[in-house]
Parts: C-alpha cells; structure tokens; sequence
C-alpha cells in the first residue's frame, strides 16, 4: 500500500493530538479531582482523599480511553491499532498512579506541615505538635522528622528553636500548598 504525503502529514497530526491527549491527562485527572473533592467537602460523609483522588483518575478513564482509541483509529496505518491503544492505556494507567502517588504522599507529608509552621513561627518544639495541627503525632516522630530535616540542611535549631535555612523543600511545600489549593484542601489543617 502507497501512502502519500499528505496522507502521512494527516497521521502524523493525529498522531501528535494522541499524544497531546496523553501529556495533557494528568491535568485533566487534576480537574476532575478537583471538581470531585469540592462536593465532597460539601458531603455529610465525606470520603478519604485518597479514595476520592482514585476517583478522580478511574471516572477521567473511561472517557480518555475512547477519545484515545479513536485517535488510535486515525493515526494507525494497517495492524499498528492494538499496540496504539495498548501503549495509551499504559502511559495514562502510569500517570494516574503516578498523580495518585504524588498526592498521596502530599497528603501524608508531616514535614511539609512542619516548614510551614515553623516559616510563621507556630512549631512549638517543646510540644508534640505544632500549634496549628489538627491531630497529636508523638513527639518522637516529630523529633525524627526535625532531625531529617536538619540533616538534609533545611532547618536549623537555635537556641532551642527552629528557623528555616534552606529553601529547597520550602518550595515543593509551596507548589504543594498550591496544588491543595487548587483541590480545595487545606494541606496544613489535616
């Protein structure tokens, strides 16, 4: 079979779309977690954010998965269909986990709610939490925490406090900050 230019240039532009759909996925995951963990906060019952995050990536599945398989029809030239549609349900079940994961572990992130208490000046070191915490964590994990920190030279303690020194992990809690922002989730109050 002879394919001619104009043909090729159509593929390679439906092809291109394909894998724009992919590259833009997780930020549809992100809109529709964040549509999602908005109603809710408004539930008498709320769910888990993580269940809600895993939500979020299985409802955008099914139709990401038919937007792809019919530009998997476009873009494919004779056999080329199967391994189009497989590789698509590969790269996007990879980086939903991968969105899953990383919120995950923004979630659970007690050092991320340390920098910021200590930025303002809440961490109280002489309590077990700091003073904007919503839930006791025992001191020895908050004392293992600090000390990773001061380890990894984020922090440093004077005269029994803590300041910050480096602002590398300062940043990821920002963007981090943001990204529960965006979810409606206050990272610091959980």
């Amino acid at each position: 079979m002879l394919i001619t230019f104009s043909q090729l240039s159509y593929f390679a532009g439906t092809e291109a779309l394909h894998l724009l759909i992919l590259a833009i996925s997780p930020l549809i995951i992100l809109v529709t977690h964040s549509v999602f963990s908005r109603i809710n906060s408004l539930s008498r019952t709320p769910k888990s954010n993580q269940s809600i995050c895993l939500l979020a990536i299985f409802v955008t599945a099914l139709p990401e998965a038919i937007l792809l398989a019919l530009f998997g029809l476009f873009c494919s030239v004779g056999t080329a269909l199967l391994p189009t549609i497989l590789y698509s349900v590969i790269v996007y079940l990879a980086l939903g986990y991968t969105y899953f994961h990383l919120f995950n572990m923004s979630e659970t992130a007690r050092r991320i709610r340390l920098l910021y208490e200590i930025k303002s000046g809440l961490y109280d070191p002489h309590g077990a939490t700091g003073v904007g915490s919503a839930e006791q964590v025992p001191l020895m994990s908050v004392t293992t925490r600090l000390e990773r920190l001061v380890a990894l030279g984020q922090i440093e303690e004077r005269r029994g406090r803590y300041f910050l020194k480096g602002r590398t992990m300062l940043y990821g809690a920002r963007v981090v900050r943001v990204w529960g922002m965006i979810l409606g989730i206050d990272i610091l109050s959980r």
